[in-house]
């Protein structure tokens, strides 16, 4: 995971994110704006049953950035296998 010069950490944590439209692009721009090192997720990455346009084209830069967290959720069972 990255680090801050000053050993400060960022971290954003969201859930319930796999709505595609307005509202998660939103919420993909204030995580931005955070510029996380750490993304924990909550659970509910996807539900529109289809995670390249749920969850890497919304969050695809920040993914490449931040080390992610993520816990599965029930919406999530069809493609997080652990």
């Amino acid at each position: 995971c990255p680090t801050r010069e000053r050993g400060e950490v960022r971290a954003a944590v969201i859930g319930d994110s796999g709505n595609i439209g307005e509202a998660q692009d939103q919420v993909a721009a204030v995580i931005r704006g955070i510029d996380p090192d750490v993304l924990l997720h909550t659970g509910d990455f996807d539900y529109e049953d289809d995670p390249q346009i749920s969850v890497f084209k919304p969050y695809a830069d920040i993914l490449t950035e931040a080390c992610i967290f993520p816990v599965r959720g029930n919406h999530d069972l069809h493609f997080l296998q652990i």
